[in-house]
Parts: structure tokens; C-alpha cells; sequence
């Protein structure tokens, strides 16, 4: 007699077994939404406070759903929980089937935009520049029909959002290697770190500029959510600055732009995200040689669904639009 065998599919699981299929109504959605928040935030308390329910509650969940598929989904440890390998399997599977339950509520939620296609994208917008917003112009021009959804958030909140289908794709630094599971990167160019101060700032007078002088100012600093915080820490390293007294964490494009313009603070971010303040004149570029903080910049999709036509127009334009950046 043949084993029975259990797959999952739009995320429901389905028994295999003499010649028929039955449905296994013990997995619902909220097995899966709360397996996805753990894994999200590698922690019980965490999952508990978004999803509005308990620890035990989670912790319940989570077990009935291994007892459910008769596996173990996550190893628990004093650091957390790590997926085992028929986890990491799982988890490709939960996000293509909540993704395709969440287009599906869409499609008949929202019939009034069914009509124009809705490209959807995330944007970092310290790797990004001038480059999301002449991308769009660009594709406007020739495809009037398409309408744009625009997310700028923090990398982790932006990948998460693409796993889960909120996304077409996403543009910004390769993440770490523990962050891509189950997405892909393609690259399109590299840039830099870059110090910039306000407009007739005495700094931009010394040539170069002596990084020691960062110790008697207020600093902006990306915060340790961003991709770039190790490589401005290592670089500071390597200049033998191993303090900022005066530091500020900042997140915030708006925020860096109009603090920076109204004090004598310095402004540590990508090149990416000041180039047009330079170019028009808003900030001033100080005399730093940043060649060892190369990061790449890119477009990160799903391994598991494929782009929709009108997003892979939008991914040529940017493509063709970074031609001339790539180093």
C-alpha cells in the first residue's frame, strides 16, 4: 500500500493517498499566518504582538500545526527560532499561497481598478535617487493605462511585504543572505557612502576633509536597520574614529534633508539618496574618499511567482536607465 503523501496548495493542505485527494481541513490560515509572523520576527513575543493574540497562543498554534503536517517546521533555541529544512520548504509555499489569497480578495474587492494594471514597488530611498521618479515618467509616456503604487520603508519591512505579494518587486541594496530566503537579486549598479553638510558650511572649505573633525558635531547616521549601518561603522573603523559623540540615527530622507539645511550637522547616507540635493544645490558634498563602502544596488523578486507584464516593463526601463551607473 501506497504511504500517504501531503502537499500544499493555495494553502490548504492536501492528503494524497489510493488515488484520490483529501483535503486536510485541520490547516487554516491563521496556522499560516502565524508560522510567517515567527519566522518574520524569530521570536514568540513579537509574533504575539502582531497578530493581537497571546504567547501561549502562538506557541499552540505553531505546535498544532507541526503535529498537522507531521513535521518540525522551526527549532527552538535561547536565540530564537531557525527553520529546519522541510520549514524552509514550507515557507515558499505559505507565501506563494497567502500572495495568491491576497490577490484573490483583491480581484473581487476592488473591481473598480481591475481595468488599469497596478504596478506595484518597493523603493529604498537612500539607494535610489532621482532613479524611481524618471523611471516612472519615462513609462507613463508610453503606457498611460498603468497605475503606480510607490512604498518607501525600511529594507526588512519592504522585503517582507514581497514575499507576502503586497509587491511587484523591490529596488535597493542587496540585503544579508539570511534575509533573501526564497527571493532573488538582480543588479544594476553600485554607489558609495557620502558626507554632506548644508550650504556654505566652513567644512566644505578643508580639502580633504579631516574626519576627526566628526567628533565635535551632530552626526547623521543610518540606523542599525539599514544595510549600509555596518559599512559607515567600518569605514569610521578604518579612519580610527571609533566614537560619535554627537550621533543621531536617522531613517528619514525628509528628515536628514531639513536637518542637515538648518544646522551644522553632518549627514553620513548613499550617494544614491543626496545626488539631486547636490546637483540642485540643497547640500554640499564634503571632500571624502569612500571608495571601500561600494554597496550594490538592485532589483529583488520573488523566487516563487513571476513578475506581471506591465511590472517587467517597468523592471526594462530601469534596467536601461542604470546602464550608464554600473561600475
Amino acid at each position: 500500500m501506497m504511504p500517504d503523501r501531503m502537499t500544499i496548495s493555495g494553502g490548504v493542505a492536501i492528503r494524497h493517498g489510493g488515488g484520490s485527494q483529501m483535503i486536510e481541513n485541520g490547516i487554516k490560515i491563521r496556522h499560516l499566518r502565524c508560522f510567517r509572523e515567527i519566522v518574520r520576527f524569530g521570536s514568540i513575543k513579537k509574533a504575539a504582538d502582531v497578530l493581537s493574540i497571546s504567547q501561549p497562543a502562538v506557541s499552540k498554534t505553531l505546535s498544532d500545526l507541526e503535529a498537522l503536517l507531521g513535521v518540525q517546521l522551526m527549532k527552538r533555541s535561547r536565540r530564537g527560532f531557525t527553520l529546519t529544512g522541510e520549514g524552509a520548504q514550507f515557507l515558499d509555499k505559505v507565501d506563494a499561497a497567502l500572495s495568491s489569497l491576497r490577490s484573490c480578495i483583491e480581484s473581487v474587492t476592488t473591481p473598480h481598478v481591475s481595468e488599469r494594471e497596478i504596478i506595484r514597488v518597493g523603493f529604498l530611498p537612500a539607494a535610489g535617487g532621482s532613479l524611481i521618479p524618471d523611471a516612472v515618467r519615462e513609462h507613463l509616456q508610453f503606457n498611460e493605462s498603468h497605475n503606480f503604487r510607490i512604498i518607501a520603508a525600511p529594507t526588512p519591512d519592504l522585503l517582507e511585504r514581497l514575499r507576502l505579494g503586497d509587491l511587484d518587486f523591490v529596488v535597493g541594496h542587496l540585503s544579508e543572505p539570511s534575509h533573501m530566503h526564497g527571493l532573488n537579486f538582480e543588479y544594476l549598479y553600485s554607489e558609495c557612502i557620502g558626507f554632506v553638510v548644508r550650504p556654505g558650511h566652513p567644512f566644505l572649505s578643508t580639502s580633504p576633509f579631516d574626519l576627526q573633525q566628526l567628533v565635535n558635531c551632530s552626526v547623521l547616521m543610518p540606523g542599525p536597520e539599514a544595510i549600509i549601518s555596518a559599512d559607515v561603522e567600518r569605514f569610521l573603523l578604518s579612519k580610527g574614529i571609533r566614537d560619535i559623540p554627537y550621533r543621531i540615527e536617522c531613517a528619514s530622507h525628509m528628515f536628514g534633508i531639513n536637518f542637515t539645511r538648518a544646522t551644522d550637522a553632518v549627514w553620513i547616507t548613499s550617494d544614491g539618496a543626496i545626488e539631486n540635493d547636490i546637483r540642485e544645490g540643497r547640500l554640499g558634498r564634503l571632500d571624502v574618499d569612500t571608495p571601500d563602502t561600494t554597496a550594490a544596488v538592485g532589483l529583488t523578486t520573488r523566487s516563487s511567482s513571476p513578475v506581471h507584464p506591465a511590472a517587467r516593463e517597468f523592471m526594462d526601463i530601469l534596467r536601461k536607465s542604470t546602464g550608464g551607473l554600473l561600475s
